[in-house]
């Protein structure tokens, strides 16, 4: 694509766009939807004889990038003032502007980003899009969490709103908010306290264990995904690369894989007996909190006891405002129990970061066989408190025919109903030549029945 115009010209651009701007745009970025259509005006001309560039456009408006294609040079849009779609072509003329007022190219532009654009509606045509330094951005964030009642959503100790319409895309397609998964890396785009685009730089996938029997009962580890094996288990799992670990009674082995996002991986364990190794569990308890905790240099999850290999590791244990703790850990038996508490930065220099044995370990992670009627809850130590709701129980009842897995655990073929679990969960389902899918599910701990009707899965393309 050809790029804009030199510094001066883009700068005298931006205040032209801005002053008709100011004029035309029905809204500011906060505002919530309304039925009207974007601001119109009569056909506005700007040009610069130094290069002969013209640029013309009759309406403007704030908008969402929904999808490009840059071999097509098509463009679609989204108002979010109105609410409505724009499907526009773009040329080499379009002018790209960043919050700087510095050139771009359409290359740098992607889904979801916030702009303000200028189009030429009689030729459906982008003239140019702006950014704003009124719009902010958090990138590759892990710690959110959606409230969809209050319609809230909380960024690490932020709260957020957002409207019933806010636009939420994975791989360039529009999804639910019910499709993602809260192991999801998320980019999320808003103005103010409104959020207005979320996609996902990082999805989920699934792992579909086989020839697992002689560890029924036992435990499998995936990154900081902990289950009870079951017969038949799916589980959803981040995309990337990993180490699939199986143990009971202490011995175990491991797979590795990579998990791609909406895809399944099958694992196959049959083989595993005579690579067979000693495991133990280990259980830390770190002051403060908020710690980081990674063991030969991966990053671990403080809050759930984590399965390793009898071996020697190098630990470290770091969080803002304290002085950094390393060290060895020893696997050697069945359960350990690590505490560590950091020193703030600062205070008590002569003293270093203390580590000692925990007095006594938790034991929480005491296997139990998940049922296909009613599927274990897992007692792991964690922020996923869950409740057996006696006398109530959840169904699926469409689409029929999926295979259905409650937290990995193989229930049943839909329509089924098994005993109800307060708490987070994830519902996943998996049928023979269409796309597994996963939901994220929060269930009241209160009585009485929950039904589920889900669309229809997808075929494999």
């Amino acid at each position: 694509m050809r790029n804009c115009a030199g510094g001066g010209y883009v700068r005298q651009m931006c205040l032209l766009f801005f002053a008709f701007g100011m004029l035309l745009i029905i809204t500011g970025c906060g505002s919530e939807k309304t039925n009207r259509p974007p601001a119109e005006s009569p056909a506005a001309t700007a040009s610069d004889d130094g290069n002969g560039i013209t640029m013309e456009y009759s309406l403007t408006m704030k908008a969402v990038i929904k999808k490009l294609d840059t071999e097509a040079q098509i463009v679609w849009l989204k108002n979010t003032a109105s609410d409505m779609d724009y499907v526009l072509t773009y040329t080499g003329g379009t002018v790209v502007l960043d919050k700087y007022g510095q050139n771009k190219l359409m290359d740098e532009v992607h889904a979801g980003d916030l702009v303000e654009a200028y189009v030429e509606d009689t030729k459906n045509q982008l003239a140019a899009i702006c950014y704003s330094k009124e719009n902010w951005k958090f990138e590759g964030s892990a710690n959110w969490v959606f409230d969809a009642e209050k319609q809230e959503l909380t960024i690490g100790s932020d709260k957020y709103y957002y409207s019933e319409d806010l636009l939420i895309l994975s791989n360039g397609e529009e999804i639910n908010q019910m499709d993602l998964h809260q192991q999801d890396i998320l980019d999320i785009q808003g103005c103010g306290k409104k959020v207005l685009s979320v996609s996902i730089a990082k999805g989920h996938g699934y792992v579909r264990l086989e020839g697992i029997d002689d560890f029924i009962g036992g435990w499998v580890e995936i990154g900081k995904v902990i289950k009870p094996v079951s017969k038949d288990m799916l589980i959803t799992v981040p995309e990337g690369n990993w180490d699939v670990t199986v143990v009971k009674d202490g011995y175990g082995g491991k797979i590795g894989t990579t998990v791609e996002r909406d895809k399944e991986q099958v694992i196959n364990f049959s083989e595993v007996a005579s690579k067979i190794v000693r495991y133990g569990t280990v259980e830390f308890t770190i002051e403060p909190e908020d710690a980081k905790l990674y063991i030969a240099g991966r990053e671990m999850d403080p809050d759930q006891q984590i399965l390793l290999e009898y071996d020697t590791y190098k630990i470290r244990v770091s969080a803002d405002g304290y002085e950094e703790y390393t060290g060895d850990l020893k696997v050697d038996k069945a359960l350990t129990g690590k505490k560590i508490k950091l020193n703030k930065t600062g205070e008590n220099s002569s003293e270093k970061p203390s580590a000692e044995p925990s007095v006594q370990p938790s034991n929480s992670l005491e296997p139990a066989v998940a049922s296909s009627a009613a599927p274990a809850a897992p007692s792991v130590t964690g922020k996923n408190e869950t409740k057996t709701i006696s006398g109530s129980v959840i169904k699926v009842n469409a689409p029929k025919y999926a295979s259905v897995y409650f937290d990995g655990a193989y229930i049943g073929i839909a329509p089924v109903k098994f005993t109800k679990i307060s708490g987070s969960h994830t519902l996943t389902l998996s049928k023979a030549g269409y796309q597994t899918k996963s939901y994220s599910l929060e269930i009241e701990a209160k009585d009485g029945d929950v039904n589920y009707d889900l669309p229809d899965l997808e075929h494999i393309k």
